[in-house]
C-alpha cells in the first residue's frame, strides 16, 4: 500500500506487503492491522510527515518492521507487537524530529530491537529476544523491560 498525500487512516486489514507513507500531506493513522513483508519491503516506512502507528501486529519476515526517516516532525508508536525483522523500529527522523515517543509496544526475535539515531522518549516498553536489544543516540528511557537480548541489552554510540 503506497500513501503519497492526504491524511488516511488505515485500520483493522491484513496487509502482506507493507504500507509506505511519505512526504505529502498527513497525519497518517495506521491502527489495529495485521502487517508482514512478503515480498522484501519494510513492513512500515513513514518519511516526512506524523504518524501514528498503534495496535498493530507486525511480522517483517527478516525485513524491517517500522522505519520512521527523514523530516518527520512527530510520531507516536504505541501497543504494538514487532517480530521476526532485522529492525524492529528504525528511528532516523533527522534534525527536524520535535516529538518521537515509542511507547508499550513488545519488540521480540528480531536482530535488533530498536535502532534509535535521533531522540525519542522510549517508555514502558519490552524489547527481548533480539541480538541485539537497543542501539542508539540522544534518546530517554523510562520502565522498560529489556531482557534476555544475545548480544547487548542497550549500545550506545
Amino acid at each position: 500500500l503506497i500513501v503519497k498525500d492526504g491524511a488516511p487512516s488505515i485500520s483493522n486489514n491484513v496487509i502482506s506487503d507493507g504500507i509506505h507513507a511519505d512526504a505529502k500531506g498527513g497525519p497518517v493513522t495506521i491502527t489495529n492491522n495485521e502487517l508482514t513483508s512478503k515480498n522484501g519491503f519494510i513492513v512500515i516506512y513513514i518519511q516526512g510527515i506524523h504518524a501514528i502507528i498503534s495496535g498493530n501486529k507486525i511480522i517483517g519476515n527478516n525485513k524491517m518492521g517500522i522505519y520512521i526517516w527523514l523530516r518527520i516532525s512527530s510520531a507516536l508508536i504505541e501497543d504494538n507487537q514487532i517480530s521476526n525483522c532485522t529492525t524492529g523500529i528504525w528511528a532516523d527522523a533527522g534534525a527536524g524530529a520535535s516529538d518521537m515517543q515509542i511507547v508499550r509496544n513488545a519488540v521480540f526475535n528480531n536482530n535488533i530491537g530498536l535502532y534509535l539515531w535521533c531522540p525519542v522518549d522510549v517508555r514502558d516498553n519490552t524489547v527481548s529476544n533480539n541480538s541485539i536489544g537497543i542501539e542508539g543516540i540522544l534518546s530517554t528511557f523510562h520502565n522498560n523491560n529489556i531482557a534476555n537480548n544475545t548480544f547487548f541489552i542497550l549500545q550506545s554510540f
